[in-house]
Parts: structure tokens; sequence; C-alpha cells
């Protein structure tokens, strides 16, 4: 795939998969009307631990479901795994917008150009 193609795939998975599938799981599994993060926050009181530290246990349960199925996998494409593959990575990427929502939401801007060894030292 050349970077035009890879392009063009992202902004399409976009727009067709991800942002529907954000908008309509929004709409009951991750959030009410007032409070995207409300599930979480509810979790964080249930757990006593951070919001972000709930959502990031739920991406790790995707993460070894996906690497499941990658090490078992191989190699042929099947409608019902390709759902399953769909599903997971879906998910994963929203959990990804998700936690960076939170972190924006603490008051800390995405950084450009990348981590450095001096961003993990105070």
């Amino acid at each position: 795939m050349t970077e035009t193609q890879f392009m063009n795939f992202f902004n399409e998975y976009l727009k067709e998969q991800i942002l529907p599938t954000m908008i309509g799981k929004g709409l009951g599994q991750y959030s009410n009307p007032n409070n995207r993060f409300h599930n979480f926050e509810q979790l964080e009181q249930l757990k006593k631990e951070p919001r972000e530290k709930c959502l990031t246990d739920l991406v790790g349960k995707q993460i070894v479901c996906l690497y499941d199925i990658m090490k078992l996998w191989d190699g042929k494409l099947t409608p019902r795994l390709n759902n399953l593959f769909d599903e997971l990575i879906k998910d994963i990427i929203i959990y990804m917008f998700l936690l960076r929502g939170m972190i924006k939401e603490l008051g800390m801007e995405a950084k450009l150009g990348g981590v450095g060894s001096e961003d993990w030292h105070e």
C-alpha cells in the first residue's frame, strides 16, 4: 500500500467506521448526554482508581483478545474473523481517543513532534 493509498484508507476508515461507531457507542455504552466519560467515572468510584486507569484496563482486555487471536491465526481471513478484527480495532482506537480526551480535560495538550526522554521525568 502506498502512502497515498494508506492516507485515503485512513481518512475513509475514520469517517465511515470510527466516527459512526464512536457516536453510536457514545449514546449509551460510554457516556450519558452530559458527560462523555460518565461510565469511566462511575468505574473510578467502584474501583477506587483514576478513570484513565479504568479505561486502560478495559483497552488492555481488547488488546489481549487481539493478541490471542493473532497467536492462533493462520493468515486466512473469514468474514467472522474480519468482523472480529474490525470490532476490536475500532474499540481500541475509540478508547485511545477517549483517553486523549480525558488527558486534555486535565489541561494537558497533545505535544507536537512526539515524546522524548525528557518527557518521562519531572
